[in-house]
């Protein structure tokens, strides 16, 4: 070769550490155009003359290998020890400047042990000595050097020689250890049940140190290093050496580009990337601010950026935590907005994706594992698919399309059965399990409250109107949107059911005070009729006298209040024993209001994490919030029972002990605090709320009807809710009675809501509030024409059918009226409504209950029911836009 062709012109490129050494910095080689094109031509025959020869370990630059198949390779056999608990070292080993190491007469040995002679070795000879170069900086050149070792940077031919050169490497193995090669990046792993497997594989590494004298070259001991592959709590530990180094031992190692870890988990190499690709959009976002051109764009953000992330994918992905894969997906939607200079909320994810003509990244890297099983499956890719894939031999020759097709079944059958393991074992993943474990208990506390609060204000002697306005309208939970925009603005949801749950537990216990605090409060009747002041209580039949007094200045007309004899008929009438302004009344208006603020808080914060757990699977809703009402059927059994075993004496009556749900409650409050470091929650990057997104959900048609349907649900709801046991204790029915009540009733409710997974799947949201509005109708009519407790009972199952059916389509329908941004906000205006619904309702029927009766008032339920399944069925029948409201939204409306 002319001199001219062998003469090169290095340019400096910086590594790493400090510019000061050369040593820091890479050269890169510049050759003639002319020469390349020569060698080009010899590489076409050499490497179809060498390539059959060149051990099947090495996966640098050769056709149809790669670093992915170096590693899958490696990975697949290292997992299979892991699986069986059992360790694997791996000796990742550094040539120290593999590529300049090269000693000329030793390769051309080798090229001549190969079958390279005659005057194709002469030329090979020529071709690698008299060379020279020069460094070339900003115009400035320095002398020429020659260079006498090493294979040509730079040029066609020379990763071929050196893949020669060191071809013999594993031969000196043995079988003792299995190496794997990419070029001169080496390593050498072992399956390690005892340290004599140890010194086989140390035995393993003297040998290769010994090849790299007899050749000349050098291990760097310093890079090398040892990883240990296991899952093992004392795995075996041994000093490996490389000549009189000893190998120093790390925990995750990268290994071509891919960081592997001792338990072979991905968290480490995904954050890195991601880090890496983020750095990498930021530098794009600074330097191109200018560039509008929306191609451009693209294609520097498909080789800079998206490049980054789509390395060797099929070795780490796919990966199961939900969390990495939500990173790397939020790099992209970052990156589409910038593409397409779009804000947060002017054009969904989805749109963005198709316009650009975009995967997301999820099936992107899936498409990537089929199209390299594809290669691998038919020899595109030098995979042995055979030790990875287990596949089905047919004794048949033939396949006739009937066959085919039967196939095809079976493997659509076998996916179908893997889908539902997958789903089933989400069912008991850990943030599954502490998400029905706060329903369980928190939400469940809170439903004993409402059903047994008011039966003991009745035993207390506050009369139904001044029970049903003790909860002050729900006016409190106009405060709730407030609330939940302070957790999405300042990021704090997490600490707000902290702060909800311990008040939450001081309201459970404030209502206790008429029991355990003197000065007397409890106004008691005299035999006449006038009012008596006492603190006398007793807990176990067991009295304990206090000092009484009567006053004759405060006489009132008494209703028939006692215990077990509420009137029934549609003519009774009641009257206030306690004083409107009394300490009583005053503490159990205080306690009341004070409950209901941390108590709907609790609930929406609770769905909140639900809805961005579930993500697009938001219609399983139900099976979550289900175990509230599991809970709450359980606790208010106890509490029935308890009540059952333990009277209390409060003005000379004995009285069952409901005042125990108090105590029950703020445990099952204490216990839900368990669940909370699993709570995860999703905010918008830049800290806003969208109003305008808040103010279009308001504002539109649809969502103000639906607001206005739900405020009336939560007004049939309440006599389930709050007034349902003070119902059946004037019908005379025992504490047992109750506990069977809530032990059927609260398990019911949570049935209903896990079969309204699947009818919102099959007939949407506003069908299913239909059929709910339909039950409350029914059974109301039939509450007002029936006396007997257990009929009562019976016909509460269809209101729990009704009650279950609603909440849970609401819920889910309002999770589309806006982003993950304003879902904290929208969230908290359907739980104020709701609870504004539920508390009017109540405070509605203890009017009503004292003016008119219970008949009647059961009756105007009835009818208010049927008025609003009429309207919202007319919605449905003539409105055009009603099935678009059902849709599921794009997830990332404002993803960041």
């Amino acid at each position: 070769m002319p001199l001219e062709w062998k003469s090169a012109n290095i340019t400096p490129l910086h590594k790493k550490q400090r510019k000061e050494p050369a040593e820091n910095y890479r050269p890169i080689s510049l050759l003639p155009i002319v020469s390349k094109v020569l060698e080009r031509c010899v590489y076409s025959q050499f490497y179809e003359h060498v390539s059959y020869l060149i051990t099947p370990h090495q996966h640098g630059f050769l056709r149809n290998r790669s670093c992915v198949t170096q590693l899958l390779s490696v990975l697949h056999s290292i997992g299979q020890k892991l699986d069986t608990n059992e360790q694997t070292d791996i000796a990742y080993l550094d040539l120290a400047k593999a590529f300049d190491s090269v000693d000329h007469s030793i390769l051309l040995q080798k090229l001549k042990c190969y079958g390279v002679t005659g005057r194709l070795l002469n030329w090979f000879a020529d071709y690698l000595n008299n060379r020279r170069q020069r460094v070339v900086m900003d115009g400035a050149t320095s002398q020429w050097t020659p260079v006498t070792s090493g294979v040509p940077q730079g040029s066609i031919l020379g990763p071929m020689l050196f893949v020669i050169f060191i071809n013999d490497a594993p031969d000196v193995i043995n079988n003792k250890a299995i190496p794997a090669l990419f070029a001169d990046d080496t390593k050498l792993y072992k399956n390690i049940t005892s340290v004599n497997d140890c010194n086989q594989l140390q035995e393993t590494l003297t040998h290769l140190d010994t090849w790299s004298q007899d050749n000349n070259i050098k291990f760097n001991g310093s890079k090398c290093k040892v990883l240990s592959v296991t899952r093992k709590k004392a795995p075996i530990s041994f000093p490996y050496h490389l000549g009189s180094t000893e190998l120093s031992r790390v925990d995750d190692e990268k290994d071509l580009g891919v960081i592997f870890s001792s338990k072979l988990q991905w968290n480490l190499h995904i954050n890195e990337m991601v880090s890496k690709a983020n750095r990498q959009l930021g530098v794009l976002k600074r330097t191109c601010y200018s560039l509008t051109d929306i191609n451009i764009r693209r294609t520097l953000y498909l080789s800079l950026v998206k490049s980054k992330l789509s390395y060797a994918t099929q070795v780490w992905s796919p990966t199961h935590n939900r969390q990495l894969n939500e990173r790397i997906e939020r790099v992209q939607r970052r990156a589409t907005k910038w593409i397409l200079r779009t804000g947060t909320c002017e054009m969904p994810y989805k749109q963005r994706l198709l316009k650009l003509e975009l995967l997301p990244l999820s099936y992107d890297r899936e498409m990537k594992d089929l199209v390299f099983f594809f290669k691998a499956l038919y020899g595109y890719v030098d995979l042995n698919i055979n030790n990875c894939v287990s596949f089905i031999q047919h004794g048949r020759t033939r396949l006739s399309q009937a066959t085919v097709i039967s196939r095809a079944k079976v493997v659509i059958s076998d996916i179908l059965i893997n889908v539902k393991v997958l789903e089933i074992m989400e069912r008991f993943s850990i943030k599954s399990i502490a998400l029905k474990w706060f329903y369980f208990w928190s939400v469940g506390s809170a439903i004993i409250y409402t059903e047994f609060s008011n039966i003991y204000m009745k035993q207390l002697g506050l009369s139904p109107r001044q029970i049903g306005l003790t909860n002050l309208m729900g006016v409190p939970n106009l405060f709730m949107p407030l609330c939940l925009f302070i957790g999405d603005k300042f990021r704090v949801r997490k600490l707000l059911v902290t702060i909800g749950l311990v008040f939450l537990v001081v309201c459970y216990i404030l209502p206790l005070l008429p029991l355990i605090v003197s000065p007397p409060v409890i106004f008691c009747l005299t035999s006449n009729k006038s009012i008596a002041f006492t603190s006398g209580h007793s807990i176990n039949s067991s009295v304990i006298s206090r000092n009484s007094f009567s006053t004759n200045n405060l006489t009132y007309k008494l209703g028939d209040s006692e215990q077990g004899t509420t009137p029934t008929n549609t003519e009774a009438s009641y009257s206030e024993s306690v004083p409107w302004l009394s300490k009583l009344f005053i503490l159990m208006l205080v306690t009341r209001t004070a409950y209901e603020f941390p108590h709907r808080m609790l609930a929406s914060l609770g769905d909140l994490a639900t809805i961005t757990y579930l993500k697009e699977r938001r219609a399983n809703y139900g099976a979550y919030y289900m175990w509230s009402h599991i809970g709450g059927g359980i606790s208010i059994f106890t509490v029935a029972m308890l009540a059952w075993f333990i009277k209390i004496n409060i003005c000379g009556t004995e009285n069952y002990g409901y005042f125990t749900m108090y105590i029950v409650a703020g445990c099952m409050a204490l216990l839900s605090m368990l669940s909370l470091p699993w709570f995860r929650y999703e905010y918008n990057e830049n800290k806003t709320i969208n109003w305008s997104e808040v103010k279009s959900a308001l504002c539109n048609a649809h969502f103000a009807l639906m607001f206005c349907i739900l405020f009336c649900t939560g007004i049939p709801i309440a006599f389930q809710t709050f007034w349902e046991f003070w119902y059946l204790d004037g019908l005379s029915a025992s504490p047992l009675l109750l506990g069977i009540a809530g032990l059927v009733r609260r398990p019911m409710l949570a049935i209903w809501m896990l079969f309204s997974c699947e009818l919102l799947k099959r007939i949407g949201e506003l069908k299913t509030i239909c059929i709910a509005f339909f039950l409350f109708a029914l059974s109301f009519l039939a509450l007002s024409f029936t006396r007997v407790p257990w009929f009562v009972l019976a016909i509460d199952l269809f209101q729990t059918a009704a009650y279950g059916l609603a909440y849970c389509s609401f819920t889910v329908h309002f999770s589309k009226a806006g982003s993950k941004t304003c879902s904290g906000v929208i969230r908290g205006l359907q739980e104020a409504v709701f609870a504004l619904g539920t508390e009017s309702g109540s405070a509605l029927l203890g009017v009503l209950f004292n003016a008119l009766g219970t008949r009647t008032t059961l009756l105007i339920y009835s009818m208010n029911s049927g008025v609003i399944l009429i309207i919202l069925l007319m919605y449905i029948r003539f409105s055009k836009r009603a099935d678009d409201y059902e849709k599921l939204p794009d997830q990332d409306t404002d993803e960041e």
